[in-house]
């Protein structure tokens, strides 16, 4: 059954971005908890160090995207990056609204929220495969 379940970009979307949750999360804490950063810087560090893992990690595990040409690499970066700042404003945003004391719960929102349209747009945008399977 887990044989099964690892054959699906879904599953593995999941699995990664849980993983990748857990080590944003534990540098949230530490900075905020630990470090007594603000609740903006940690939740932008934690967001930029979990940005780059998920990246890496859906693109290789989740999509089993292997491109290595530059033009291909290229198109998904702008495709990312748009992504990306729409995702960080609204992680701020979200955060930044609610107290201290709920910055776990406030991070996990937004994540979520964003998790829902990622899936879609990786799948459909970033690491977009024609109908043969081929990269675009």
């Amino acid at each position: 059954m887990l044989d099964k379940a690892l054959k699906r970009p879904l599953f593995r979307y999941v699995f990664i971005g849980g993983l990748t949750y857990i080590i944003d999360i534990a540098i949230l804490v530490g900075l905020y908890a630990g470090l007594h950063t603000t609740r903006a810087l940690a939740a932008s560090a934690s967001f930029w160090v979990g940005l780059l893992i998920s990246f890496l990690l859906q693109k290789l595990v989740a999509f089993q995207d292997y491109q290595k040409e530059i033009r291909a690499i290229s198109k998904q970066i702008v495709w990312y990056a748009v992504l990306v700042a729409f995702n960080y404003s609204l992680t701020v945003v979200i955060v930044s609204l609610f107290p201290g004391r709920y910055i776990i719960l406030s991070r996990t929102i937004a994540l979520a929220i964003t998790t829902c349209w990622n899936f879609l747009v990786y799948k459909r945008l970033v690491f977009k495969t024609s109908s043969k399977g081929e990269p675009l």
